[in-house]
């Protein structure tokens, strides 16, 4: 049951991020730590995750948090900070999928954008507002594996050389 909580919490940190970064083109830094202590909080008392892919997790933000320096916020400090949070919360593999997705529906938005003479090359856009996106389909998608793991569990099992019983097995 926390993990349906802690994931609802993180699309409603996402979507007053989103709704921050649109408006001012800016997140607080309040916010941001906000999230951080979040995420490591919920890590230390309700991860069922190695620590090892958090800890990837975590590096992937830092690993963007340097390109935000080096590119003179090509990517905003802002947006960075989120990608390690939710790479704390997320794992390095479930944060690679999502990263994936915000980054192709960013580019498909630009691409319309330009193709349709609204947008310049120099024109900058939101990138929190993809991530809240890629994080909503990731949510409800692995909200509805849970449910149909939960479901076929009892047509799945099957007795081990052990005598003890198995059965589907799904991750955080």
């Amino acid at each position: 049951m926390w993990w349906k909580i802690a994931k609802l919490a993180g699309l409603f940190f996402l979507g007053f991020g989103a709704a921050q970064d649109i408006k001012y083109q800016k997140i607080s830094t309040e916010y941001l730590l906000a999230g951080s202590c979040a995420a490591i909080l919920y890590r230390a008392l309700f991860g069922r995750m190695h620590w090892s892919v958090w800890v990837a997790g975590l590096g992937c933000g830092i690993v963007f948090l340097m390109i935000s320096k080096w590119s003179q916020e090509g990517i905003g400090y802002g947006d960075s900070w989120m990608i390690l949070n939710m790479g704390i919360f997320l794992g390095i593999w479930n944060l690679l999928g999502m990263l994936m997705l915000a980054f192709l529906v960013a580019a498909m938005a630009a691409g319309a954008g330009l193709w349709s003479g609204k947008w310049k090359r120099t024109t900058r856009m939101s990138f929190y507002p993809f991530l809240l996106i890629a994080y909503t389909y990731f949510y409800s998608a692995f909200t509805a594996q849970r449910i149909f793991v939960d479901l076929a569990r009892p047509f799945c099992a099957h007795s081990s050389a052990e005598g003890r019983t198995t059965s589907l097995a799904y991750s955080e």
